[in-house]
């Protein structure tokens, strides 16, 4: 009988201190979060560009502040991306990316700055 006690009591310890780890779990994924774009305006055509017909992306390298302002916004340069410049289509995309809202990434209950890829498409209906 004693060792069936002993036994029981080990098993009872074991189990308090699964649901403990598992309550700090829960904790953790609390502190570490991605961040979470909130609102991502479109970009517009400029005027010049709908008249021409002139379509293609915007491949943009965008900095989430730990702020939650953005920072830096990059051009990516891919095929085409210079008559999309001359058109004025890269400056409407960034200034669209400028305008996104985003609550920031946390890392250890702390926010930290990301740096994330969008592409902005531009096409004719």
């Amino acid at each position: 009988m004693n060792r069936s006690r002993y036994l029981l009591a080990i098993v009872a310890v074991l189990f308090a201190g699964s649901l403990q780890g598992f309550g700090q779990a829960q904790n953790l994924n609390e502190l570490n979060r991605p961040y979470q774009i909130i609102s991502q305006p479109k970009a517009t055509y400029t005027d010049v560009a709908r008249g021409k017909n002139i379509e293609g992306a915007v491949r943009l390298k965008i900095t989430l502040l730990k702020t939650g302002e953005v920072g830096d916004v990059t051009l990516i340069k891919t095929r085409g991306w210079k008559r999309l410049q001359k058109y004025g289509l890269t400056e409407k995309a960034m200034g669209a990316a400028r305008q996104i809202r985003f609550t920031p990434k946390l890392v250890n209950g702390k926010p930290v700055s990301v740096v994330i890829t969008r592409e902005y498409t531009f096409e004719i209906y």
